[in-house]
């Protein structure tokens, strides 16, 4: 009674690669989602998700120098800024955990001994 209820599903077929056609390099998406996240973390462990990132940029970049034509220069840009990104979220990850010590540290050290800084 219900055998032709139901429609035959589509067969799926996959896409032919098409030649001189060009991916999205691996790793390059990854480096700058982690390298932006870096800079938004900056102030505490800003510098742990930017090593990450400069990890994966490193892999992606190593991955377009091996095939320069398989990979879109959009992709690429991506790995580049990914790298650049982390780089500075590095040095202001560490400038910021050096801030936050510090600053809680003459936080510390003032509320002990209040009557010498008066």
């Amino acid at each position: 009674m219900y055998e032709n209820y139901y429609p035959e599903k589509p067969s799926v077929q996959a896409v032919p690669q098409v030649p001189g056609t060009r991916k999205v390099l691996p790793y390059s998406i990854a480096a700058l989602v982690v390298s932006v996240l870096s800079l938004s973390f900056m102030s505490l462990l800003g510098w742990i998700p930017a090593i990450i990132a400069m990890n994966y940029a490193n892999k992606a970049l190593d991955l377009a120098e091996q095939n320069p034509d398989s990979y879109t220069p959009s992709s690429v840009g991506m790995a580049k800024a990914g790298k650049k990104m982390s780089a500075i979220g590095l040095v202001l990850g560490i400038l910021g955990m050096f801030v936050t010590v510090l600053y809680f540290y003459l936080i510390i050290s003032l509320s002990m001994h209040p009557h010498r800084y008066y």
